[in-house]
């Protein structure tokens, strides 16, 4: 397709089209568990790698990053299924497309991409670079838009710091320094992450696996310090009713969910669970050890109520429990985990997880073999419900998963050397759709009669 081919094209969706969100939200949650999801397409990417996702709130195209330095312009042609369609790429050197993203809002078009040391601003509709900010004494793995202010874009990469760019002055305005808690040099911010409802809320996640929450309006000391035993925050993103930020961690990929309010995280945290059989879920130690206790005292308390010498005799029992409970507690301490070491700095884990309404979309751990693509999990008990299987072509590395929002029965996956759209049957689809054109047809009629 020639330029100005592009540029009409791309012109008339920005401005004429309609959004295109899907109306099976209310349905999706019992449709992943019920149903199967197919591969319907696969782009090829030869030797390339897919290193990021993102797809515009129109839902009219999508950006691909790939780790030639090169970016993918894809339409979205058919939302149904999620077809697409290259309309165009960008070129901008040889290093890693380590995040695209477009910038918030749909009035004033264009998209970021960050590179190993340079973050580039793009207009599609004019395909051509609108600005360039270099970062030459930083390697550079991330960068988030400011909802709040769409010309405000966080960047961070092997420092330990986060530093804010302001497209309309051209330069880096502020830098929020960022402590290391174990007091490593190796220490850096891996993740940033803006909060839509605070303005000047600014999350950060660093290689030791500690979340720090600043006001960048007094960025000197964070305002919370949290964190797991799981290795380097590799994702990061809220929840879409802005209530839970939820953290990918280590080189498995575990999911935590942490409660937020108002620039804060409540102390407690939840892990998703690995196994999608309930009969497999294995609790959390400290859970299971109150557990038993209660159990063990609710029965000597029924056996010293019937009869007085097995209370006696309970509490003679009663000194080689504690001795017992003493052990099993030296070597529960024994056997937890230190915190492991915070990888090189060189180190870097890609892990573009998906959140919707309703469930999370995570790439399956490099480690992980059998074919496995996509684990999916449920967001409200925090269950992994389903795993999406392929045939075995990119199971050797998944780095970014989306969707087509608000809920959507498309979802995406990019990885070495291909990019797969996966989807419902297509049966079953026709059904979906005709059962909403009823419901609508019935909430019509019924509005008639009153």
């Amino acid at each position: 397709m020639s330029h100005k081919m592009v540029h009409a094209h791309l012109r008339h969706r920005y401005y004429y089209s309609n959004n295109r969100a899907s109306n099976s939200c209310q349905l999706m949650s019992s449709l992943i568990k019920s149903r199967n999801l197919f591969s319907i397409q696969t782009v090829e990417y030869d030797i390339m790698t897919v290193t990021s996702l993102d797809i515009d709130e129109t839902n009219n195209f999508m950006l691909v990053g790939l780790s030639n330095g090169s970016v993918d312009l894809q339409e979205i042609d058919d939302p149904t299924y999620g077809t697409s369609g290259q309309l165009a790429r960008f070129n901008f050197g040889q290093y890693n497309v380590n995040r695209v993203q477009w910038n918030p809002g749909i009035k004033e078009q264009f998209f970021s991409i960050l590179d190993n040391h340079v973050l580039h601003i793009v207009d599609p509709i004019e395909m051509r670079a609108l600005d360039k900010y270099e970062f030459d004494d930083m390697k550079t793995n991330w960068s988030e838009w400011n909802p709040n202010d769409r010309k405000m874009v966080a960047v961070c990469g092997s420092e330990s710091q986060v530093r804010l760019v302001d497209i309309r002055s051209g330069s880096s305005v502020q830098t929020v320094i960022l402590g290391a808690p174990s007091g490593l040099s190796s220490h850096r911010a891996t993740r940033c992450l803006w909060s839509k409802h605070d303005t000047s809320c600014l999350i950060v996640g660093d290689n030791e696996g500690y979340i720090h929450i600043y006001d960048t309006r007094h960025s000197s000391k964070p305002l919370v310090l949290a964190g797991e035993e799981r290795g380097q925050i590799s994702g990061m993103s809220f929840a879409r009713d802005q209530c839970s930020i939820i953290t990918s961690q280590g080189t498995e990929n575990h999911l935590v969910e942490w409660t937020y309010n108002k620039c804060k995280l409540q102390a407690n945290s939840r892990k998703f669970k690995k196994r999608e059989k309930a009969t497999n879920i294995q609790d959390d130690v400290h859970g299971c050890g109150s557990s038993s206790s209660s159990k063990g005292a609710s029965s000597s308390s029924k056996s010293g109520s019937g009869n007085p010498n097995q209370a006696g005799a309970s509490s003679k029992r009663q000194a080689p429990s504690d001795a017992a409970a003493a052990a099993i507690r030296k070597a529960s301490i024994k056997k937890q985990k230190k915190r492991p070491l915070p990888l090189p700095v060189s180190a870097y884990i890609r892990c573009q997880f998906h959140v919707t309404d309703s469930h999370v979309f995570c790439p399956v751990p490099a480690s992980t073999r059998k074919s496995k693509e996509i684990y999916i999990y449920d967001l409200k008990t925090g269950d992994r419900i389903k795993t999406l299987k392929s045939d075995d072509i990119l199971s050797q590395g998944i780095y970014t998963v989306t969707s087509l929002m608000p809920e959507s029965l498309v979802i995406y996956v990019g990885g070495r050397g291909r990019l797969r759209t996966w989807t419902i049957d297509e049966g079953y689809q026709r059904k979906l759709e005709e059962k909403m054109l009823e419901y609508h047809r019935t909430v019509w009629d019924s509005d008639d009669d009153t």
